[in-house]
């Protein structure tokens, strides 16, 4: 099995990952090389040496001008350098400051700081734009230049956009495993709150349940009638200007809200809603007056069993180890792949950002990468530099199979609930002419039945929808894959595919649910999906 460590947790160029065996924070030597590998960096990482860090700088230090640092010996305090030491080492002391630079030894210059997902990012980043001058300053406003290991100036700006070119480069995966691990607090808290919402909106309507309906409906009547209203409103205030939506990805929301055509698009969806809703009311009225007698009758077995608002309780915690489960396999699977280690030159010469000759040479440079050992790699002028994770081209085989486990434990403990509920209500709907014959706990009698006599009945359901599931998935995953060749008739049949699946799965479902109820009361519980099976055909033929 992998270590989980190496995806939550970035590495070094040594292939050493942070906050295991060494300081927990990653930092880039130049970020400005981030930005000038731009068109490879997507296959060769930043070509800058990595080391780990027990704490981010929150200082500028820069080597051909040391910025308030007259003492020499400071300003290799100042220093970080390979192995996330500082100059003052016994390895780097009694060599010069120029030296440990230019031979990529030692970070040229350090910028304030702050751990973004286990990474050194600058965290001042207005003072680095600096209004688009690229000029650094302080807060007192003394002008700090930052160089690089060719002698050359570093922008602020150029410092930025290596800070992007890193954040994009950040895997998804990675991102979403950190986020996890220090927002799960928060997560749980919100999950907790829409418990206590649900119970309440229960327990209200078991009270006054046509008076909770028709208000929900009407009041959604009059949220999208306002919406249309409004929406449709702001289309007509902005449709005159040239703001359209942006053509790249960005977070912040008001440039879409600026936008003529996407309010028009928020007006036609809130008018398309309102129609439906009315059209409902009006056709449908009533099979709503039979759903709200249905829940007048659901609230009297309510009252004799208030254990059932428990419930869901239980299904909910076995479906987050169910997900956790397969986060960890997931992950662990991703994680055992060997790193990869390429040679690196220490005396890189990049060309200027505006060379058009760069991004050929920086392919050129990328195909001419030699697999290394950080062990045995003893170079002149070369450096072994982590890659990334791979050589295990396995784990997807076992990847696919954690996500087929994944919709099958899932859609178990999805049956389980609905069996163990079907008994529950059985047990309430057989005893009303005999009040003594309903048992004390007929939810835990019916969980017990569902869990022990029931088994084999829910693994096999639940493994046809996960097996139905898992194929749709990876049909469009192909479909996905596809696109990009602009091949109309293969899209065609994978579209229809996946549609015949998701019908064949709501099918199977249906057919399951049905099952499961009948299952719970009758003698012949191994025949029972059989028999609901030719009396849907029989019923659909006739």
């Amino acid at each position: 099995m992998g270590d989980y460590r190496r995806v939550v947790y970035p590495t070094n160029s040594k292939g050493q990952v942070c906050g295991r065996d060494v300081p927990p924070f990653l930092y880039f030597f130049d970020l400005s090389l981030c930005l000038r590998m731009a068109p490879v960096a997507v296959f060769t990482g930043c070509p800058t040496p990595q080391v780990c860090v027990s704490s981010c700088p929150d200082y500028y230090w820069s080597w051909k001008s040391p910025y308030n640092t007259p003492n020499p010996l400071s300003a290799r305090e100042l220093m970080i350098c390979l192995d996330g030491k500082n100059a003052t080492d016994p390895e780097f002391f009694h060599v010069p400051i120029d030296d440990l630079v230019r031979t990529r030894k030692c970070a040229p210059y350090t910028f304030n700081s702050k751990p973004v997902f286990g990474r050194c990012m600058p965290s001042q980043i207005n003072r680095l734009l600096s209004n688009g001058t690229g000029k650094i300053y302080d807060s007192a406003g003394q002008q700090i230049v930052l160089t690089d290991s060719q002698d050359k100036r570093v922008s602020g700006v150029s410092v930025v956009r290596g800070r992007d070119t890193i954040m994009h480069l950040t895997d998804a995966f990675e991102k979403i495993a950190s986020d996890l691990a220090v927002s799960w607090p928060t997560i749980l808290i919100c999950l907790s709150v829409s418990i206590v919402l649900s119970f309440v909106w229960i327990v209200t309507l078991r009270c006054c349940a046509g008076v909770m309906v028709w208000s929900s409906l009407i009041l959604f009547v009059l949220l999208f009638t306002a919406s249309a209203g409004f929406c449709f409103y702001r289309w007509h205030y902005l449709r005159n200007t040239a703001e359209e939506i942006p053509s790249e990805l960005t977070f912040d929301l008001t440039l879409y809200f600026r936008s003529a055509s996407l309010w028009l698009a928020f007006g036609i969806i809130s008018a398309i809603i309102l129609v439906i809703i009315v059209l409902v009311l009006i056709f449908l009225r009533d099979r709503i007056r039979i759903a709200i007698a249905i829940m007048n009758e659901a609230s009297k077995a309510l009252i004799h069993m208030t254990s059932v608002f428990f419930w869901p309780l239980l299904p909910l915690v076995l479906e987050f180890l169910v997900i956790a489960q397969v986060l960890f396999v997931s992950i662990s699977l991703r994680s055992i792949s060997d790193p990869v280690m390429v040679q690196d030159s220490n005396n890189q010469t990049l060309p200027p950002l505006s060379s058009e000759e760069k991004a050929r040479k920086d392919l050129q440079d990328f195909f001419k990468l030699i697999p290394c050992d950080p062990l045995t790699n003893s170079s002149a002028g070369k450096a072994c530099r982590f890659l990334y994770y791979g050589d295990r081209k396995y784990t997807i085989f076992l990847q696919l199979f954690n996500v087929f486990m994944f919709f099958w434990l899932v859609n178990f403990v999805r049956s389980l609930a609905e069996m163990t509920l079907a008994g529950t209500f059985a047990h309430f709907y057989y005893s009303r002419s005999d009040p003594n014959a309903m048992p004390k706990c007929p939810l835990l009698q019916s969980f017990y039945r569902a869990a022990v006599f029931h088994i084999g009945s829910l693994a096999l359901g639940s493994l046809l929808l996960a097996l139905f599931q898992w194929l749709r998935l990876l049909l469009e995953y192909l479909d996905a894959k596809l696109k990009k060749f602009d091949n109309g008739c293969t899209r065609i049949c994978s579209r229809c595919c996946c549609c015949f699946l998701w019908c064949l799965e709501r099918f199977i479902r249906f057919l399951n649910r049905n099952a499961f109820i009948m299952s719970v009361r009758g003698r012949q519980s191994y025949r029972l999906p059989s028999i609901r099976w030719q009396a849907s055909r029989d019923r659909h033929q006739w």
